[in-house]
């Protein structure tokens, strides 16, 4: 008997309660995941499935991806059995990223032999090796109950590393002008480092104009500013928009999930106008003017939403 769809309010429900436990794991930067203990249960349930199946592979319901890694492997698997779970419930979710030490999951998960091979694109993207592994008999592994991570293929190492070039969200695969392909996506942790970054600067302005230091100092942070907010507003957070670059690379393996650009880049293109208004004044009317009333509210309003924008990403 098929199973039963979900109807379109149990489904909104169910995105809603994996959105919020992404949202309060990320902003832990991954502690709900790793200490939550029916997380720890369900990961040593997901270590049982890799001990007595060769091919194992998690999906979500109405996933289209998922669906080419089954009839990928349903038709290149040479007498295994393959095994598919559902994992698209928060503790899965959270299981499978403690288990892979993967900022985000997404489906499907595809693991063979107790090794992650990555997703349907992965594993058609590198399919003469998949098929090898699959044609070689191999005895079902002894893990160890609590184990902490499961091995990534090199495949999957080496397409895991940063690379400045590939957008948030996935590869671009056209890649045809670089300038044009403005990326939609932004990893969550990295847009909370980013901000901090803005606080920092922000704050260095707004203790410099009260200690009266060097004006030409504020000038050089205000127009460090501009150019990376403005690199991001026309194309995305890297490798033009380089604080933004920065934050990748240091938080790359704590980054999260990725998050639309949309609400960011309205908020961005607010403080881009702030910043342009106060290098209007400095360029056109007088180098002190940063240092009028209007401008100080300016850079104390973005420190402020900066603030919130680094702790809670709203």
């Amino acid at each position: 008997m098929a199973n039963k769809r979900k109807s379109h309010v149990e489904v909104a429900k169910t995105g809603l309660s994996v959105w919020f436990a992404q949202y309060l794991d990320d902003i832990t930067c991954g502690l709900i995941c790793y200490y939550s203990k029916s997380v720890k249960k369900t990961a040593n349930q997901i270590l049982k499935d890799i001990e007595t199946n060769r091919i194992v592979i998690y999906v979500k319901e109405g996933c289209g991806y998922c669906k080419s890694g089954k009839d990928f492997l349903f038709n290149n698997a040479n007498g295994n059995e393959i095994y598919v779970k559902n994992g698209e419930s928060i503790n899965h979710r959270f299981a499978l990223k403690k288990l892979l030490a993967k900022p985000s999951i997404s489906f499907p998960v595809i693991i063979i032999d107790g090794i992650f091979h990555g997703g349907s694109d992965d594993i058609v993207e590198n399919s003469e090796t998949i098929i090898n592994i699959i044609k070689t008999n191999k005895e079902l592994l002894t893990i160890k109950s609590g184990h902490e991570n499961i091995e990534w293929s090199p495949y999957i190492q080496e397409n895991s590393k940063f690379k400045p070039f590939v957008p948030p969200g996935g590869k671009n695969k056209s890649m045809r002008l670089l300038f044009c392909n403005v990326q939609t996506h932004v990893y969550s942790n990295v847009l909370r480092l980013w901000s901090l970054f803005h606080v920092i600067l922000l704050l260095l302005i707004w203790i410099f104009l009260q200690l009266n230091i060097n004006i030409y100092i504020v000038v050089l942070i205000i127009w460090i500013l501009t150019i990376d907010i403005f690199m991001f507003e026309i194309h995305g957070s890297n490798p033009f928009s380089f604080l933004s670059t920065l934050s990748t690379i240091i938080i790359w393996k704590r980054r999260g999930n990725a998050v639309t650009t949309i609400p960011y880049k309205v908020v961005f293109f607010i403080y881009l106008n702030a910043l342009i208004k106060i290098l209007y004044d400095i360029h056109f009317v007088s180098i002190n003017s940063v240092n009028t009333n209007v401008n100080k509210i300016l850079i104390l309003s973005a420190i402020v939403n900066s603030s919130m924008l680094a702790l809670t990403r709203f």
